[in-house]
């Protein structure tokens, strides 16, 4: 009789747990993502405080560098000096900031780009703020994180913009070139569940105890 119990409980056990393991296996419907609601493109976003320009005069290293917007939404540039930087989008405002470079420099060579603060938060490596530039996506923002922790889920990542969820469950293989960040924008890398770090332990333990149950079986 016991052993009809034993054999019983192994069953409901092991069939519990591989049930599990397989919902936790399966891949995620495709309405589980949430599409982005139409966004502005790069050139029409505008900076915030907190960002950064970058710019770069071939030749001139002194004209040279990064330069923070502060928490007035003004940046001081060399040459050009203190100037309010978040009252416009940044397509005319580049263009305005080169315009008044090249009143004093001779080059043509004039390269500035927006360098946005997106935070990285949840199961990476390095979790805080990081500084990227238009053509850097989500992928780009896990990996200067230093990507994912040992129990990080690298398919169910969230954006979070102004507070709210605006993409949930996102694969970061399916998130390439198709997410573009804006300042303040916050990727979370969810944790793996229990079940999905230890499935090794789980299947080997199905497998035991479908070993013991065909013993008993023969007993």
């Amino acid at each position: 009789m016991m052993s009809h119990r034993i054999l019983t409980a192994s069953l409901v056990w092991s069939f519990a747990a591989a049930s599990v393991l397989v919902a936790q296996r399966a891949p995620l419907p495709a309405d589980s993502i949430t599409q982005p609601s139409s966004r502005p493109a790069s050139d029409n976003q505008r900076l915030q405080a907190g960002d950064v320009i970058r710019v770069n005069i071939w030749r001139e290293p002194a004209l040279t560098g990064d330069f923070p917007v502060d928490e007035s939404g003004a940046v001081t540039l060399p040459l050009i000096g203190r100037r309010q930087v978040t009252r416009t989008a940044w397509a005319p405002l580049r263009d305005s900031l080169i315009t008044a470079f090249r009143r004093d420099v001779t080059t043509e060579v004039i390269t500035i780009v927006p360098l946005r603060r997106v935070y990285v938060l949840g199961a990476v490596l390095r979790p805080g703020i990081f500084m990227l530039d238009p053509t850097m996506g989500v992928e780009a923002a896990v990996a200067l994180a230093g990507g994912a922790a040992i129990d990080g889920n690298l398919e169910r990542l969230r954006i979070l913009r102004g507070g709210q969820v605006i993409v949930r469950d996102l694969s970061i293989t399916t998130a390439v070139g198709r997410y573009p960040l804006t300042s303040g924008d916050q990727v979370f890398v969810d944790r793996r569940s229990w079940v999905d770090r230890n499935s090794a332990l789980l299947l080997t333990s199905v497998l035991s105890i479908g070993g013991i149950i065909a013993a008993l079986s023969r007993n």
